[in-house]
């Protein structure tokens, strides 16, 4: 998913400025072993991080795509904290640092590792998001554009292997997943403006968006209700939207 590695490349980018600074300042006793061996262990430390991380955004998204955003960026710190306490532990013993795995020892790396990855992620979210903001927004221009056929502004930033009807769309994180018949791509752009850009449809969830002539069942799984559409993908349908899917479409199937 190119969407997806340009983010990590990025955040890979950021994570080794943010550890030459680390290795300058030199916390937690990494100054004592010299600049060099310093910068080796923070761009280490800060890339394993950023790896860990990702993988726990992917899991997280997979698993609980509505979650909002501050309940995703704790969860994922929280994630990416539990294994990296293996991975300082062997840097910290490369480093030739005294440390035994005592609870107390256990408990203050625990805590320095929360606190140094929850800045990092929370600081290269909020410059990669308002990076995205600011190259996502059209220039103006001096001339009402011509009338295009709706969806059209999306099918543009679609591969050309994949452009036709667009039949929902998904948030990921900060893009959002075009769905169409030949297949589907990551967008980097903001679900709200995906939306606007779309054909006639209907919001059936916080993450989700599905075209009207896309559904071809209203169903009941369970305690859920999904529509299903024509390429075979079943979109949740939340609480707030029911009231809205079941006026447009009609009850689900299997309702009482």
């Amino acid at each position: 998913m190119p969407g997806t590695l340009q983010r990590i490349w990025a955040e890979l980018g950021l994570s080794v400025l943010l550890a030459l600074a680390l290795a300058v300042m030199g916390p937690f006793g990494t100054f004592e072993r010299g600049v060099l061996l310093s910068m080796g262990y923070w761009i280490s430390v800060t890339a394993c991080w950023t790896g860990l991380a990702a993988l726990a955004r992917a899991i997280i998204l997979r698993h609980r795509p509505g979650l909002g955003r501050l309940p995703t960026l704790g969860l994922r710190v929280l994630l990416t904290t539990i294994p990296m306490m293996l991975v300082v532990t062997l840097a910290n013993q490369a480093m030739g640092f005294d440390w035994q795995p005592t609870p107390d020892e256990l408990a203050g790396l625990f805590g320095q590792i929360l606190l140094v990855g929850s800045g990092l992620t929370f600081l290269t979210d909020t410059l990669l998001d308002g990076f995205a903001a600011r190259v996502s927004v059209p220039a103006p221009v001096s001339a009402e554009p011509p009338p295009t056929p709706a969806g059209d502004g999306l099918q543009e930033k679609l591969p050309a292997s994949i452009r036709g009807p667009v039949l929902c769309l998904e948030m990921e994180d900060h893009y959002v997943r075009v769905h169409t018949a030949q297949g589907s791509a990551l967008v980097l752009m903001r679900m709200t403006d995906a939306v606007a850009q779309a054909p006639e449809g209907l919001r059936v969830h916080r993450s989700w968006w599905v075209a009207a002539d896309a559904v071809r069942q209203v169903a009941r799984r369970g305690r859920t209700v999904q529509l299903d559409l024509g390429n075979g993908l079943s979109v949740p349908v939340s609480q707030p939207y029911l009231k809205a899917v079941t006026d447009r479409f009609g009850p689900p199937m299997g309702s009482p």
